[in-house]
């Protein structure tokens, strides 16, 4: 019984890194698609952890500017993703 639940272990494991990296593919085919501003802003932010004001001063924006295109471009890579998984997108009033 031991080795059946080791097993069945393994495999959900490996069918939650499968589905990890699927949604990892879908992410990164949606950042693809942002315009290279918001491409920037986001790896920056998210891949490379800077701060908005990092961010700011590296692209010689205001932190007011870099903050609202942060967030515009999350809404639309939730929008794009939720279509990727055929999800509806959460409205801003369920968040």
């Amino acid at each position: 019984m031991e080795n059946l639940m080791s097993n069945f272990s393994k495999q959900t494991l490996s069918l939650e890194d499968l589905k990890r990296k699927e949604i990892i593919n879908i992410l990164n085919a949606c950042v693809d698609q942002l315009e290279p501003i918001q491409k920037r802003v986001i790896r920056l932010r998210f891949w490379e952890e800077m701060t908005i004001n990092q961010i700011a001063i590296l692209t010689h924006k205001s932190w007011e500017q870099i903050d609202h295109l942060i967030e515009q471009t999350l809404t639309e890579l939730r929008q794009m993703l939720a279509g990727h998984l055929g999800l509806q997108a959460a409205s801003k009033e369920a968040a």
